[in-house]
This record gives C-alpha cells, structure tokens and sequence, in this order.
C-alpha cells in the first residue's frame, strides 16, 4: 500500500488533537509520527508539550501556525454555518406563527361570532378565546374524508399569534359553488350551522353521540354523559331491554330522593328521556326506576310522549341537528 504522506498527516493533526477523528485514522497518524520525527514534533507542539530542549525550526513553525490558523477558521465556520442554521429555523418558525398560521380545528380555541349563509355566500366571523391569537384566513372544503355523505361543509381555519399590525379581527366571505347543496356547515368535529340555522355547541356535543342501537352501551354512556345524566339524576345503573321489540333503557337509580325533589328530578327523567329516544334509532321507550322518601317508584317515558312533547317527531332529530336545537331549545338546555 502506497504511504500516506506527511501532508495529509498533517492536515488531519487539528481533527486528532480534538479526538474527532476515526479509530483507523488515529491508528494510521500514530504509525505515521512513530516513524517521522517532523511531523511527532509538529503534533506536540500543537497540543502544547515540550519536546525536548530542541524549539522547532523555522519550517515547522510555518507548518503549526498554518495548522493552528486552520484549526481556528474551521472552528468559525463550524460556528457560522450552526448560528445560520439556528438562525433559519427560527425565521421559518417566526414565519408561520406570526405570518403564515397553524390549523387549529378545535373550537375551544375560538369564539365564532359570525355564522351564516345569504345569496350564496358563506360569512364566517371568530375570534381566539386566549386573547393572543389571530384568524388569518379559512379554507372551506367540500369534500372531506371526514364525512360520508354530501351536503357538509369543512370550515379550516389558520391562526397566528397576534401582532399589532394585524387588523381586527374581520369577517371572512366564501362564496359557494353550490349554495343549494350546502345542508350542513363543519368546525372539526363541531356542527355550526344546519338546514339554515346556527347549532350551538352544546347541541353539537349532544348530536355527535346519536347511535343505532340501544344495545350499544358505550355510545348509550357517551350519549349519557352530553346529557348529564349522573350530574342530575346521581349514581344509577342501566338495564337494557334488547331481546325482543320495543326495546326500552331503564336507568336504576342508587340514591333516593324527597318528596321536595321529586318535581325537579323527574322533570330531569322527562328531558333525558325525549333526547335518548330522538337520538337512539331503535329506542322505543325509557324508564326510571327510583325512591321517593323510601316508596319505589317507575315512570315509562314512549316514542308517542315524546312526539306529544315535541309537536312532531322526535325520531327526525337524528337526521337533522336543527331539530335536535329546538327540542333542546325546548327542554331549556340550549338558550
């Protein structure tokens, strides 16, 4: 194998007296100065030892300033290019919080003030809840992979932190291709506005647990707990009635109640039962089983009480959230 010459020994001196170089290139420099007593005297003068009484001639001080000079610009270059580095990325960062924006389609983060559809035009107005962030744009999207049928609208917004010359915060205008077609009007997994009329979030939360069957009990406590069933009626178990039709949900009530509570607790019982029924396909019926100073007690709540309630079909607030709103809206749980 041809031998390395002293030149590139030399060159690579700076790396090894940093401990950067490899195992085979440490091997191949100590074999090198073992047997070359220029470049051992080199070498030891960069790391800074005394070799012997003898200072290094003229030419080898050349040769470590040269090497020390190399040392010192490779490390600034290595500083420059990290800083410049550094220095892009917070720059692009910079960019697309304060510029570009993030999605953000959680609408926790906002406060939508402004939602309608007029002449075929979408006018959409929010503003961030923290005080600190900014709507820059939004993107309406027609087709999502979110929804499975059409008609629904995906509203995206892009937020960045706020700057002061940003403006106020404005009302956006999307113009519709097919105005018509528009049923429903999305905010993430939050219904806005349906069949001409703006959804609360509250009849969003209760319409996202509708479900087929009664027998699907972990959607039974998801619907449950948009309604607050444990929060008003207290502790209860359920008992489902799914071997034959009419299938029915009977809640068991643990804690008994008084003769003074009585009116409020069933008045409870009636609106979580005419949700239950409008948002279970298959539900028939809802029953409570409970105590009033010690005497049991049962009330059926029908598909028809519910309808009497109601003034129309309670089953039709499964396919269209705007008349789950005004049942809501009837029970006193939406204003």
């Amino acid at each position: 194998m041809k031998p390395v010459s002293c030149n590139v020994i030399r060159d690579l001196f700076p790396s090894y007296v940093d401990n950067l170089t490899s195992e085979d290139s440490n091997q191949l420099i100590e074999e090198h100065v073992a047997r070359c007593p220029d470049c051992a005297r080199i070498l030891n003068d960069l790391r800074g030892e005394a070799f012997g009484e003898t200072l290094p001639d003229d030419k080898d001080k050349k040769e470590i300033d040269f090497l020390k000079k190399n040392k010192k610009r490779n490390r600034r270059i290595a500083i420059y290019c990290i800083t410049g580095a550094i220095a892009c990325l917070i720059l692009v960062f910079a960019l697309r919080i304060f510029l570009e924006g993030m999605e953000r389609l959680s609408p926790s983060n906002y406060q939508v003030e402004i939602l309608s559809v007029e002449d075929g035009v979408l006018h959409f107005k929010a503003v961030g809840k923290d005080g600190r962030t900014f709507l820059q744009k939004i993107e309406v999207e027609k087709h999502s992979k979110m929804f499975d049928r059409d008609g629904r609208l995906l509203i995206r917004p892009q937020t960045v932190l706020y700057l002061p010359f940003h403006a106020e915060a404005k009302e956006f205008a999307q113009e519709l291709s097919d105005p018509d077609g528009v049923k429903e009007i999305w905010f993430g997994m939050t219904l806005l506005w349906a069949d001409g009329k703006n959804i609360s979030s509250r009849t969003s939360d209760v319409y996202l647990t509708r479900h087929l069957y009664v027998g699907n009990a972990s959607m039974n406590g998801k619907l449950a707990g948009a309604l607050r069933a444990r929060e008003l009626l207290g502790p209860y178990e359920n008992k489902l009635e799914t071997a034959a039709e009419p299938y029915g949900w009977t809640f068991l009530l643990q804690n008994g109640m008084s003769e003074n509570e009585r009116f409020i607790k069933e008045a409870s019982m009636d609106s979580i039962a005419y949700v239950a029924i409008a948002l279970v396909q298959n539900l028939d019926h809802v029953s409570f089983e409970y105590t009033v100073d010690g005497r049991a007690m049962q009330k059926t709540i029908t598909v028809k009480d519910a309808d009497e309630y109601f003034g129309k079909a309670v089953k039709d607030c499964f396919e269209h959230p705007a008349d789950l709103e005004d049942l809501l809206s009837k029970l006193g749980l939406v204003p």
